[in-house]
């Protein structure tokens, strides 16, 4: 006999309207939605920002596009990463 095992659906996890299903984590950079897409706004002088999602997730598959106004900040992209409340008050790490 033959076994396949089924495969889970992929969901999106960014509706493309709200937060929803999003959490910020550490600084207090703004985060919004904005014709369809997530912008982030840095704060100077603020710890590092994160928006997490509320799940963790064992498999997924990133696809995104991003555009930076400034060249000397990175893309601020961290996966696999947790927040532990036992680990520095629940601080972003990974």
């Amino acid at each position: 006999t033959l076994s396949l095992t089924r495969v889970p659906a992929f969901r999106d996890l960014f509706d493309g309207k709200s937060l929803d299903g999003w959490t910020q984590r550490g600084g207090q950079a703004e985060f919004r939605v904005e014709d369809g897409a997530i912008v982030g706004k840095t704060r100077i002088a603020t710890p590092n920002s994160f928006l997490c999602t509320t799940q963790e997730f064992a498999d997924f598959e990133l696809e995104l596009e991003f555009k930076l106004e400034n060249d000397r900040l990175n893309s601020g992209i961290q996966i696999r990463s947790s927040s532990k409340p036992e680990y520095k008050n629940g601080r972003v790490h990974g």
